[in-house]
């Protein structure tokens, strides 16, 4: 029987002793598998070279200002989706992070398990943080978004990128615009291509910084 392709995670922290103990318990777990460990100054070069699926980004040990760190990140093809890890998170921290190019956040207060499920629902393009986190996020963005404009999106695409902060789900979205959810996927598809993005929330933290 043909063994199920792990996911290839890196561990970045500036305390080598924690990023050890998390890439094996990470390594320890059958749907992951850690290529490494790493500290902030050998980071780039590493996502490089190892081409993981998922970071780990410690952030409390990376600096006091990451997000020109997560954008350097994100300029690397392919991407590596980020899970930060905060050691007191809070709504305005998650937001801010998601803002900058994270795929999640989770509190260092969390359990092994969560952190994995985390990892797990970013892997399959899903956004991880607390709910309040996100309809924070969102509901401060929704004006924002209902103001973007590109002549390079469609009516409809313009349509849907309004609505995305209101966290409506793509069954929704089609009874909204009276479409297809197929029909709804393609338009997000095409608008998450457009913008760079990769998730619905993503899309709506983009149109903020239009």
């Amino acid at each position: 029987m043909k063994s199920r392709r792990r996911i290839t995670v890196l561990v970045a922290s500036e305390n080598r002793l924690f990023r050890e103990c998390l890439a094996d318990r990470v390594g320890r777990d059958g749907r992951f598998r850690a290529v490494g460990t790493v500290s902030g100054a050998d980071l780039l070069p590493q996502i490089k070279a190892l081409r993981p699926e998922i970071l780990l980004f410690d952030l409390d040990e990376l600096g006091a200002a990451p997000e020109s760190l997560l954008a350097r990140i994100r300029s690397h093809r392919p991407t590596p989706r980020v899970l930060a890890l905060l050691a007191r998170g809070h709504d305005a921290s998650f937001a801010r992070i998601l803002r900058y190019g994270a795929s999640g956040a989770i509190s260092k207060d969390e359990t092994v398990g969560r952190m994995l499920r985390a990892m797990t629902a970013i892997a399959a393009g899903e956004t991880w943080a607390p709910n309040k986190a996100i309809a924070q996020a969102l509901s401060n963005l929704v004006e924002d978004a209902r103001r973007f404009s590109s002549s390079t999106l469609t009516l409809r695409e313009r349509q849907l990128l309004s609505l995305l902060g209101e966290g409506y789900r793509n069954k929704e979205l089609a009874a909204l615009l009276q479409i297809k959810e197929q029909t709804v996927k393609i338009h997000l598809h095409s608008l998450f291509r457009k913008l760079n993005v990769r998730t619905r929330v993503e899309a709506a933290l983009k149109a903020a910084e239009a």
